[in-house]
Formats: C-alpha cells, structure tokens, sequence
C-alpha cells in the first residue's frame, strides 16, 4: 500500500481537489505497477468526491398549489381554496 503523508492529511481535512493533485505527484515517485494501479485508485477516488453534488430541482409551486386544493377538496374545505 502507497502512504503520502500529505495527501493523507489533505483528504482528512477535505482537501480533495489538493489531494488529488497531490496523488498525481505521488504516482510520478513509485516504482512499480501495482503502486501507481493504487495510486491511480486513490487519485480517482478524491476526483470522485471533489465533485459538486447535482443542484436540486427548482420548485414548482403549481404542484404545491394543486396538492393544497385537493387537501381542501378531501377535507371539504374546497369553497375556500378557490
């Protein structure tokens, strides 16, 4: 297994765009195949996370409003939905 101190404590704290980075450095140290295959692993795994999580979908308040008029409607309030 490939340790780098600080490509360690980057993740740690979050860092995982730096982490990253500092991963493809790393792979330019090691010597054998199986090193950079985890290296590699390791450098995608920080890309992965680095990644901004998708916006929410914007409101539709034409749902809503229909979910209210027919919570009015079942509870017979319907006369004051409208």
């Amino acid at each position: 297994m490939v340790h780098d101190r600080t490509a360690e404590e980057l993740e740690a704290k979050g860092f995982y765009r730096r982490a990253s980075a500092r991963w493809g450095e790393v792979m330019q140290l090691v010597e054998t195949d199986k090193e950079r295959h985890q290296v590699t692993m390791r450098r995608l795994e920080c890309s992965r996370k680095a990644q901004r999580p998708p916006e929410p979908p914007t409101e539709n308040y034409a749902d809503l409003r229909n979910a209210v008029n027919r919570t009015y409607a079942d509870m017979g309030l319907s006369k004051l939905a409208e």
